[in-house]
């Protein structure tokens, strides 16, 4: 199983590290764009979860849902294909799943990110270069120890010694 996890972040890493070359080849011939790579994704996932949906006792009325999303999915690759220069038709699909893929792996990277630096703890530097953590206004050290109270800026702070 570990190997399995191990070969998924690969492929992520991998997908997402090729996303700007692969969509930039399609996007010059005027095929697709990432917006349409990232709706592409909804064939395999739609599909895959209607497939899905008649083994989970929980799932039915999503079923049709899915199968919807699905479809719509396969519209956007059978529209892609058609626009596609006949030089390249035989690896867009292929490429245009790589590209949203990536796209995916990209935003997700991003937002976890983001949502991090917005709700995760304030840093503050001790005298003696220990990373300090603010939480509530209170300085906390890495192994959880109250070291003291922040300033109003949470720039610096006293210690409670």
């Amino acid at each position: 199983m570990a190997i399995l996890a191990i070969a998924f972040l690969v492929i992520c890493v991998i997908a997402a590290a090729k996303e700007s070359k692969i969509t930039g080849l399609y996007k010059t011939f005027g095929v697709y764009g990432r917006f349409t790579a990232y709706l592409s994704l909804f064939a395999p996932m739609g599909i895959g979860m209607f497939i899905a949906s008649f083994f989970m006792d929980d799932i039915g009325a999503e079923r049709w849902m899915f199968l919807a999303m699905g479809l719509f999915g396969c519209l956007i690759c059978a529209f892609v294909y058609i626009k596609c220069p006949e030089f390249l038709k035989k690896k867009v699909i292929f490429a245009l799943f790589a590209s949203g893929f990536g796209l995916c792996i990209k935003l997700c990277v991003f937002f976890i990110a983001s949502v991090w630096r917005l709700t995760g703890p304030a840093v503050v530097v001790s005298e003696t270069g220990e990373e300090l953590y603010v939480y509530r206004g209170e300085v906390y050290n890495g192994r959880g120890e109250h070291m003291g109270t922040a300033n109003a800026d949470r720039t610096a702070y006293i210690s409670k010694n």
